[in-house]
């Protein structure tokens, strides 16, 4: 019986002790935003994810002041985007490609400032066809811009005959997992670009059905990302692609050049798209919608009221994307 009595004693106790416990924590239920449900140790890691934010900008600040070159910038990437929130990582990714944009204007100096480099390229590049092999070339001067081309995280294209560096978005596909979610589709768009050039030498070099998807894709991202702070960027780059569905280029012409006629492969393609009920209400196939209803009352010839559409459409695209004009 005395044993019975301790035991019961002994439970009592314990469960007060647990309750006392519980009460204390704070725990609240577990959600996506508080995995944990501690709220006190959330507020813990946020406190330390701020300092730790904060001592990265820094660092991030004294690297920029030292006018960098973009390779130091994908160094320190590499060595602290992992450490950073989302929002701070979305920084950082920002500070790198607005530092290669600016390089590549001088990048692209040093490919014309001797044209003997062009010219050795040129020799490389007919021989064997292939724009890699012109980072296997064992003189000096060239193998020097390859090298800088490719630490800088740029890489090499040619039109007409002429090398130049371009962006490789391919090498910040690594940062997606850690900036915010419009960047993340952002660089996936420029991706898509920097992998396969959409025109070059005045020919389309992705297919029709590609260039709309494109355009269908940029749209996407306006529309879901009003606030992007890279919203210009892609309307300015959805420009492109609607001068490409509207126009064409010289040497992928929508209209024949003999006949005047749309290329009837293009016109299936935009009526069938028209068609789709999942794009009633997407702007680039009204867009699509309001020209091809202009080019059936001219037999699919390109009239004075197709072209008047076209170049107003065009006009408003470049007003869109052009940056916002600072209060005097």
């Amino acid at each position: 019986m005395r044993r019975s009595v301790a035991a019961a004693c002994c439970l009592l106790l314990i469960l007060s002790v647990l309750s006392f416990t519980g009460c204390g924590s704070e725990k609240e239920p577990a959600t996506p935003e508080n995995p944990s449900g501690n709220k006190e140790q959330n507020n813990v890691d946020d406190a330390q994810q701020k300092a730790k934010d904060k001592e990265i900008q820094t660092a991030l600040d004294q690297l920029l002041a030292e006018e960098p070159l973009p390779e130091a910038l994908i160094t320190f990437l590499d060595l602290n985007i992992a450490e950073a929130s989302p929002a701070q990582a979305s920084k950082l990714y920002l500070a790198l490609e607005e530092n290669q944009l600016v390089y590549h204007w001088v990048l692209e100096d040093k490919y014309y400032a001797d044209m003997t480099v062009q010219e050795m390229m040129f020799q490389e590049f007919i021989k064997t066809e292939k724009l890699e092999s012109l980072y296997a070339m064992e003189n000096s001067k060239v193998k020097a811009l390859m090298e800088d081309t490719r630490s800088n995280g740029f890489r090499v294209e040619t039109t007409e005959g002429v090398f130049m560096p371009v962006l490789d978005y391919q090498k910040h596909l690594q940062y997606q997992q850690y900036v915010e979610a419009d960047l993340k589709d952002y660089i996936q768009l420029r991706f898509a670009e920097s992998s396969q050039i959409a025109a070059k030498d005045a020919s389309l070099m992705i297919s029709w059905e590609q260039v709309l998807e494109r355009a269908l894709n940029q749209e996407d991202f306006l529309v879901k990302y009003p606030d992007s702070v890279k919203w210009k960027d892609v309307r300015r780059l959805m420009s492109n692609y609607e001068f490409f569905l509207l126009f064409g280029v010289d040497n992928t012409p929508l209209f024949s050049y003999e006949t005047g006629a749309m290329d009837p492969q293009v016109k299936n393609l935009y009526e069938k798209t028209i068609a789709e009920p999942a794009y009633k209400d997407n702007q680039i196939v009204i867009m699509l919608s309001d020209y091809m209803k202009l080019l059936k009352a001219s037999n699919w010839k390109l009239s004075a009221q197709a072209e008047q559409f076209r170049t107003d459409r065009l006009t408003q695209a470049n007003q869109e994307s052009e940056p916002a004009q600072e209060a005097q």
